[in-house]
């Protein structure tokens, strides 16, 4: 017993040498000195070699160091809680960190992270060698923590927090709190709110990975994880905690010498993702990258002229704002980003002109129904869809998943009737997309998104059929990528930045390939069914029930285009392409502020227009090429293959060999005595190949031919004006080669045999009766009435 006692004092005594003998030693020996290396100039060009950022200080913006108490208190806060919760406790290494880290990676298997103090961390920044910084041996973290204890034996708490604050690399080439301040937010670090200092405090521990003008959902998780801590540290209030949480944030950069900014922060973003942090900012690099400046300034002055423009027009709403756009341009082969805008003022403060909108999150309203028909005319289904597939837009009700009802309106209000599937999407009508998102099923049309690039819908919570009018959320970039894919009859390419890149000094530096080397094309769709799309987003004739000819979606060769607008007036867009370029344009408000009634193709359309005519400036025009596997047949109206006997024949193009389906079924088949050919009527419902195809012509389960006055509605004079200028259309859409007898309070009105099925009715007071009397192309006959009320 004894020994034992005697040996547990001699432990003590001898330990308590040590330790004692190693502050003696720390306090004796002078501090680590912190260095400020100087490094060469990076350059970032160009295609041709023009100079679009000289980054003449690779550690970032110019340094502005800063006391404690010129720092929010928020973000020492958010540094300590995400950095080092027990920073005031230990003597710059910290026991408790070490023994839970080694038990993590015991037990849990987990990584040996998270015990470096912020001592450490600054040891790191400033005393270590850039050949030792991210070395992971024990070596090296023994000599880290020994520099670590010795700098606190000189400096105090506040001492060291400053320096790691001025001295901290925040991405967005901002090194110290300061720099980033004015980096991301154009204000000093001690106006930053709560907000704004959680999201700086999670930065440099990845600052390529959480950019939040590169990446804002990323930047947002983290901010959400420095909050948390915060709050667990009992650092801020629950009030304040849910408060940063829905704080939305404004970046604004303040002015330097560069040009397509938002294009040069992605190529850094990627530089420091593919290379490291610390490789980058060694400096010396000449960066080549895939825009072309020329074009780049005539996008940037169509985007601002147009905008001006919007706000300027004397017959918008005088509620109507549009403060920010965005604008990408692809070259198709190649996937090379050639333009890229992504708001009209990089330092554009109020409007927040450092929000890359080519990167930010929106819903695309319309301009995803190609992606939707495409999963629809996939071969693989058993009965796909094609062009020529008839669809009923018309008043439909469809249950979600959720059980939710869910029954949507058209753009222009109006339903359209028994129509092909080329005109549903070529003149964007909603509810033939929303069936043919339902045929297909959400899981198909998700699993094209995510391999068309657009992981945005596939990885988050979607909303359920409305996601056919756009209502998740997709960013323009990702979404041109996704159209070029079309372009490319089926083949997918991640966009491409970077075209090469040297050392002008000699440096260890690896360079992978990857940075540069076109990636290469990944079939993700059947090329016959990417093609179908094409020939329907270019045929000018089939979108103009909607958008009419000769507007800006007409270019001086054959494109395909489609446009998009949110149901609430947020974002505008218009996407199309050629074989050679593709360019995608999103209009809107960068905090989502409604424009009041701005549409895709006039809020968007002619900076579309004349970004592909500036893009093709010197390129030959060229026609899509047809694949194999596409058969021109010819098709009725009513919805069959035409024998000779078909009252409305035309052409178009399927799959060749497919079943695809010819009605899709909302709309009833009857054999008409002039077209039987003896089969059942179950015979004839189902689909045939185009080899077999029956001669049937559909009538319609749900009619609703109708579409004005309104039943039930009460209409008012207007005093100001004289009776017989005051009219009422009495209208009705029916399948072409229809014929329709209007009546009015028991008064035949007309007969009407071609489109518009529409008389002018002159309003008088009171009580009305309207009836319609409707043959159908296949002879039935269907009879709607509507009754109204005429006021003063």
């Amino acid at each position: 017993m004894r020994t034992i006692k005697r040996f547990f004092v001699l432990f003590i005594l001898v330990n308590g040498g040590i330790l004692l003998g190693g502050y003696l030693l720390a306090r004796l020996l002078p501090a680590p000195a912190l260095r400020t290396p100087t490094v060469p100039s990076n350059l970032i060009l160009d295609r041709k070699g023009h100079l679009l950022y000289e980054w003449t200080n690779p550690q970032g913006s110019q340094m502005r160091p800063v006391t404690l108490e010129e720092i929010a208190p928020a973000c020492i806060s958010a540094t300590i809680a995400t950095e080092d919760a027990r920073f005031y406790s230990h003597w710059g290494v910290d026991p408790v960190a070490i023994v839970r880290s080694v038990y993590h990676h015991l037990i849990h298997r987990a990584p040996l992270t998270g015990a470096s103090t912020l001592t450490q961390q600054l040891i790191r920044i400033g005393a270590l060698s850039p050949e030792e910084r991210y070395q992971r041996t024990l070596k090296r973290k023994l000599k880290e923590a020994w520099l670590a204890f010795r700098l606190e034996r000189h400096l105090s708490k506040e001492e060291i927090l400053t320096l790691y604050l001025n001295r901290a690399y925040y991405g967005h080439f901002a090194v110290g709190i300061e720099a980033a301040a004015h980096a991301y937010f154009g204000i000093s670090a001690k106006n930053l709110d709560t907000a704004q200092c959680a999201l700086l405090a999670g930065l440099p521990q990845a600052p390529a990975t959480w950019d939040p003008t590169v990446h804002p959902l990323r930047a947002r998780q983290r901010q959400r994880i420095v909050l948390g801590r915060m709050l667990a540290e009992r650092m801020i209030s629950r009030e304040a905690y849910e408060h940063a949480l829905v704080e939305p944030l404004a970046f604004a950069s303040t002015p330097f010498p560069i040009k397509a900014p938002h294009f040069v922060m992605m190529v850094q973003n990627r530089l420091e993702e593919q290379l490291g942090e610390e490789a980058i900012r060694a400096g010396g690099w000449v960066i080549t990258t895939t825009l072309d400046l020329d074009l780049q300034v005539q996008v940037e002055h169509f985007v601002q002229s147009h905008l001006y423009r919007l706000n300027h027009d004397p017959n918008a709403p005088p509620e109507r704002r549009v403060t920010s756009a965005g604008v990408v341009v692809l070259d198709v082969p190649k996937g090379e980003i050639l333009a890229l805008v992504g708001s009209p003022n990089y330092f554009d403060k109020p409007n927040a002109g450092a929000v890359n909108a080519v990167l930010a999150l929106r819903q695309p309203g319309s301009a995803i129904k190609p992606i939707v028909y495409a999963s629809a005319f996939d071969p693989l289904l058993p009965h796909p869809w094609a062009p020529p597939t008839l669809v009923l837009d018309g008043p439909t009700q469809f249950i979600d998943e959720d059980l939710k009802r869910y029954m949507p309106q058209n753009y222009d209000l109006r339903w359209h009737g028994v129509v092909t599937v080329r005109e549903a999407l070529a003149a964007s009508y909603n509810v033939p997309a929303v069936k043919a998102l339902e045929y297909t099923g959400l899981d198909r049309f998700l699993a094209l998104c995510h391999r068309l690039g657009l992981r945005s819908l596939a990885e988050h919570p979607h909303p359920g059929l409305s996601l056919a009018l756009g209502a998740g959320e997709v960013s323009l970039l990702d979404l041109t990528t996704a159209y070029a894919t079309f372009a490319r009859q089926g083949h997918y390419m991640p966009p491409r930045l970077i075209l090469g890149m040297e050392r002008r000094l000699p440096g260890t530096h690896e360079i992978p390939s990857t940075l540069w080397t076109p990636p290469a094309q990944t079939p993700v769709m059947d090329e016959r069914v990417a093609y179908l799309i094409t020939d329907i987003l270019s045929d000018r004739y089939a979108r103009v029930p909607t958008f009419g000819l000769n507007t800006p979606l007409e270019v001086n060769r054959p494109a395909a285009v489609k446009t998009g607008t949110t149901t609430d007036w947020r974002d505008a867009w218009t996407i199309g392409y050629t074989p050679q370029r593709v360019v995608g344009v999103w209009v809107g408000n960068w905090d989502g502020t409604p424009m009041e009634h701005l549409s895709g193709s006039v809020g968007a359309g002619p900076i579309w227009h004349s970004t592909m005519i500036a893009a093709h400036r010197g390129v030959p025009a060229r026609t899509f090429t047809r694949p194999k596997g596409i058969e021109k047949i010819h098709v009725c109206l009513e919805g069959m293959q035409s024998t000779g006997r078909c009252r409305h024949p035309t052409e178009d193009i399927v799959i060749a060999h497919t079943a695809y389906l010819r009605v899709e079924p909302t709309i009833q088949f009857s054999s008409t005595p002039h077209q039987s050919n003896g089969n059942t009527e179950e015979e004839m419902r189902q689909p045939t190949t185009v080899s077999h195809a029956q001669n049937i012509t559909p009538t319609l389960k749900v009619l609703h031919f109708l579409q004005s006055p309104e039943d039930g509605g009460t209409y008012r004079l207007n005093p100001q004006l004289p009776e017989e200028e005051q009219m009422l259309p009495i209208e009705v859409h029916v399948p072409r080669g229809s014929q329709v007898t209007f009546w009015a309070d028991g008064r035949t009105l007309g007969v009407m045999d071609t489109s518009p099925f529409r008389i002018w009715w002159p309003l008088r007071e009171g009580y009305h009766q309207i009836r319609v009397d409707i043959r159908l192309p296949n002879g039935s006959i269907v009879v709607e009435h509507a009754t109204f009320t005429v006021t003063k």
